[in-house]
């Protein structure tokens, strides 16, 4: 019914299709009886929300999930691994419900994220060599050992990290002076400005790195 009116033909078929499952027979009375029984999506009333069916505990379950599926796949952009790349994860949390509600929902987590087993623990210090995120009501460690070749990494990362802050100091420069300020145009300017914000966040990204893959 949400959809119907971004892709009207589609949902018909669809909701005629369910009457047919459903063994309904479409009436062909009056019109009062035709938009009772709403054999047609057209007619048929938006759908009204039931807050008896809304259940909080699993929003929060499915967000702090969500969220942790969210920092599997920042790790793995971090280190420039193959999204589809299975790999282990270790999830730490002090609340042992939140730990039962990962657990109950593991597969779906290995199925979104490509993990390839997921342990749980209480103590949510950074184990030696492993890349973390921290999640709501905890943090989630990914071991590097075997994912990628340390020394290389940290080598290349020393590099871009160089490079980046390099690219940081000419953009101050470039955006400190006035007369680039004054004459440039509006949105070239704003162009400079948004640069030097990504170049910011980046180096945030390449120290986390760095850090993770140096202890």
């Amino acid at each position: 019914r949400i959809l119907h009116p971004f892709m009207p033909f589609v949902t018909e078929y669809l909701w005629d299709k369910l009457y047919e499952a459903s063994a309904l027979t479409k009436p062909k009375l009056s019109l009062k009886h035709y938009i009772t029984l709403e054999p047609s999506l057209m007619i048929a009333p938006f759908p009204k929300a039931d807050k008896r069916l809304i259940d909080e505990d699993a929003e929060e379950s499915v967000s702090a999930l969500m969220e942790v599926i969210r920092g599997i796949r920042q790790i793995k952009s971090r280190f420039g691994l193959n999204p589809k790349m299975n790999v282990p994860v270790v999830i730490a949390s002090e609340d042992e419900s939140l730990l039962e509600k990962f657990k109950r929902e593991e597969e779906f987590m290995k199925l979104m994220a490509f993990v390839s087993d997921v342990s749980y623990t209480n103590k949510t210090t950074r184990p030696i060599g492993a890349a973390s995120e921290v999640v709501k009501g905890g943090r989630i460690f990914v071991p590097l050992a075997g994912l990628v070749d340390i020394e290389k990494e940290r080598e290349k990362t020393k590099k871009e990290l160089a490079q980046n802050e390099e690219r940081i100091e000419r953009l101050e420069a470039l955006l400190s002076k006035e007369e680039f300020l004054k004459n440039a145009p509006p949105e070239v300017v704003e162009k400079q400005r948004t640069s030097l914000e990504e170049a910011k966040r980046r180096k945030e990204i390449l120290r986390t790195a760095l850090d993770e893959l140096s202890t």
